[in-house]
């Protein structure tokens, strides 16, 4: 999840969390998204509020019901939160369905320019991002740092996330606002499974972040060996 990213213990200690946090640009506790504490205030709007506060809370009837009795699928909150939205980020798959068939937005955002899909990659939820993929969500928005899905993915080393963007067409190329691949990402943290991965993808070994680093570099720098066999072993694009 994107609120402990930075945090995460690893070898290099603070300056993990320092790269990272330069890497993916958020701050070093996260970008606050969902705070409970803020949660009831966020569906206070009497019109939108039942609705979205049980695709919050996986109240899949109360959901169901609503849409039935004639709610508009893509109310939002007072900071554009919709249903699908809220469902994602905590993983509730079968009202991410109900919503997508329904007609919601596959592409509505967070404030953070986060949509459904990259949220529900950030944090692991599978059957979310099987769901808005097999949906026709666009798999190669970004958010407002210019980061995918599949990088979020990549980054918390979510294979099967991975899997399932790269066979629905997502592209392991694209750059952030700080020149930061997917490849990069999972080189860094040393997931050699979404390493291989990206790599039979056609991920671009030569790609740079914008210090210089490559995929290998940052791999070398972090002792992930097996990162490092895979990135040496195959002939770059």
């Amino acid at each position: 999840m994107r609120q402990i990213i930075v945090i995460y213990p690893a070898k290099s200690g603070l300056k993990v969390a320092a790269y990272l946090c330069c890497l993916f640009c958020f701050p070093l506790w996260g970008c606050g998204q969902f705070d409970d504490e803020e949660e009831e205030a966020r569906f206070a709007d009497a019109r939108s509020a039942p609705f979205l506060d049980a695709a919050r809370k996986g109240n899949l009837q109360m959901v169901s019901s609503l849409l039935d009795n004639g709610i508009d699928v893509n109310v939002v909150d007072g900071e554009g939160v919709s249903a699908l939205v809220a469902a994602a980020y905590r993983g509730y798959a079968n009202i991410v369905a109900v919503l997508a068939d329904s007609g919601a937005d596959l592409n509505a955002r967070y404030k953070d320019g986060s949509t459904a899909l990259i949220l529900a990659a950030e944090n692991g939820h599978v059957e979310v991002a099987r769901v808005l993929v097999e949906a026709g969500a666009d798999l190669n928005l970004t958010d407002e740092e210019g980061s995918t899905a599949l990088m979020w993915a990549a980054l918390d080393g979510y294979g099967e996330i991975v899997r399932i963007l790269l066979y629905g067409g997502a592209d392991p190329n694209v750059q952030n606002k700080k020149e930061a691949t997917a490849l990069m990402a999972a080189a860094y943290q040393g997931h050699a499974e979404v390493v291989a991965q990206l790599l039979n993808a056609g991920a671009r070994r030569a790609s740079r972040y914008r210090n210089g680093s490559t995929a290998l570099t940052l791999a070398v720098e972090n002792d992930h060996t097996e990162v490092v066999r895979l990135l040496r072993r195959d002939p770059t694009p």
